[in-house]
């Protein structure tokens, strides 16, 4: 739980002292206008319709724009490429679209661009990642140039909401370019255009200054995945990059006393959860986990209190149901597992497992806050009950995404999921506890029961009962491990003008260098 204080912080600190004073790469920067962002991984691709990578996200609101944004500081929705988005009936939505618009490559923006894009999502046969954020839809009919009518399945409540996640693209580019074009190159109508990408080392983006709507103060945007906190602090301190997300907790203060850089936080939408094989669906997982005593038992071995406290130094707020506290649907009088190590020694015993077993540990970088020292406290709280964890990290999110739709990610799993900035309990009880989702390791027809039901109503009092019951069944079938909702810690170069917002979506195109 220590390893990354005790190893880390000398280091870092020795680097301080050797650069401090020393401004020349902050100042190079601002002289040729380019701010670096370090990111924990790479970036996915550059198709929007086909992740659902934060890293991927964020760089997705640089070079697209979406059909509505939500504002950073106020949290509401407002209009984007819409200018206005009203119910006809209860099935049927009008969205008034913005006029002069084009994609950096000149095609128009209209109607048709609206069309082709939630068409081309939620078509199976083209297997997106992002089909879940359209699958509402029934039918997209252009009525005007500048005007479409958005069909729904049935009465849907989060019609403004989900429109915040989709991002048009050019037809006329997508349908030539196909899935592999649209992947290698990012064409929307963004602030930034891009410039040029290398896997795995770096992500240019120039300034649209034929943009529609408040140009960026900066010229430069260059995004570099570096995946060790250590290094991004080390080049946040140098001047390398300017801004970094997911700072350690324990290295905050030593930030803010470099002289070079100081740390901003927000709470944000995220949540943190140990999720369970239930269901059974990887081949290897331990058969033992289908037993709920035992998932009891795992809930009652991993003390999350301590887990805040210790690493997170109380920057995390915490779930009593997997469920994101800012999330509408939250069930605040819900009441999480108590940490109790007798207990869950008693309930593996009676589940037939006196002397435990084995199980691994699958967890993600680009994600979960101090990721490696959440997982060797759940691995040293585990040994105390007699479960084993071989914990396997990662931190590619292709390849964490792939084997978690595939099935492939065995016992456990330490997660996060932002909601795509969604702040709706569907969003994560659709895709992490529905059996339908391929990202889910639940099987409970009576949660998919409760989850459908939660969009099939626009009245909010009604989705909260729903809701509620939905997060009773979590708990009571000891799904995942409720944790925590994380909190972003950012930090940024002393030169800089910028603050994270609670949706989890670091805006450089609103960021500018102090005078």
């Amino acid at each position: 739980m220590r390893r990354f204080a005790a190893g880390c912080a000398p280091a870092l600190a020795a680097l301080a002292l050797l650069l401090a004073g020393w401004p020349g790469a902050s100042q190079a920067a601002k002289s040729d206008d380019t701010v670096v962002m370090a990111l924990g991984s790479p970036q996915p691709t550059m198709d929007p319709r086909d992740h659902r990578a934060r890293v991927g996200i964020i760089k997705d609101w640089h070079v697209y724009d979406p059909i509505l944004r939500r504002d950073s500081r106020t949290g509401k929705v407002k209009p984007a490429l819409a200018l206005s988005v009203k119910p006809v009936d209860e099935l049927t939505w009008e969205v008034k679209l913005r006029r002069g618009v084009k994609f950096h490559n000149g095609e128009p923006f209209n109607a048709e661009a609206v069309k082709y894009t939630i068409d081309s999502m939620k078509d199976p046969a083209n297997k997106f990642l992002n089909r879940g954020n359209a699958t509402w839809v029934s039918e997209v009919v252009v009525k005007e140039p500048y005007t479409v009518h958005i069909l729904t399945k049935k009465p849907f409540p989060l019609v403004e909401e989900l429109l915040t996640a989709i991002l048009p693209v050019p037809p006329e580019h997508a349908k030539k370019a196909g899935k592999s074009g649209m992947a290698a190159r990012a064409i929307g109508t963004g602030p930034y255009k891009f410039v040029s990408w290398k896997k795995g080392v770096s992500l240019v983006l120039v300034r649209n200054d034929d943009y529609w709507g408040e140009k960026p103060a900066i010229k430069n945007l260059v995004i570099r995945p570096i995946k060790e906190s250590a290094t991004q602090i080390a080049e946040l301190l140098r001047g390398g990059v300017h801004v970094i997300r997911q700072v350690p907790p324990d290295q905050a203060e030593f930030i803010n006393k470099s002289g070079t850089a100081v740390v901003k936080s927000a709470p944000v939408l995220r949540v943190v959860y140990l999720q369970i094989d239930q269901a059974g669906r990887d081949s290897r997982s331990h058969k033992a986990l289908r037993d709920l005593r035992v998932r009891r038992a795992i809930a009652h071995a991993v003390n999350v209190d301590a887990i805040i406290k210790h690493i997170l130094q109380g920057r995390a707020m915490r779930s009593a149901t997997g469920i994101s506290p800012l999330a509408f649907g939250y069930d605040d009088s819900a009441k999480p597992p108590k940490h109790d190590p007798a207990l869950a020694k008693k309930l593996l015993a009676e589940a037939g497992y006196p002397n435990g077993f084995s199980v691994t540990l699958h967890t993600y970088s680009g994600s979960v806050m101090a990721e490696r020292q959440v997982a060797e406290a759940i691995l040293a709280d585990l040994k105390q009950v007699g479960i084993e964890t071989k914990i396997f990290h990662f931190d590619n999110v292709g390849v964490y995404t792939k084997m978690g739709t595939g099935g492939k990610r065995g016992d456990l799993t330490l997660a996060s999921w932002g909601s795509r900035s969604i702040f709706d309990a569907h969003q994560i009880l659709l895709p992490i506890f529905h059996s339908k989702d391929p990202l889910s390791y639940a099987k409970v027809p009576a949660l998919d029961k409760e989850i459908d039901a939660g969009v099939s109503t626009v009245d909010a009092e009604r989705r909260k009962q729903i809701y509620a019951r939905a997060q009773k069944i979590i708990l009571d079938e000891m799904l995942a491990v409720p944790m925590y909702g994380q909190h972003e810690i950012v930090g940024v170069n002393k030169d800089l003008e910028f603050e994270p917002a609670g949706d989890e979506i670091l805006r450089l195109y609103e960021a500018k260098w102090k005078k």
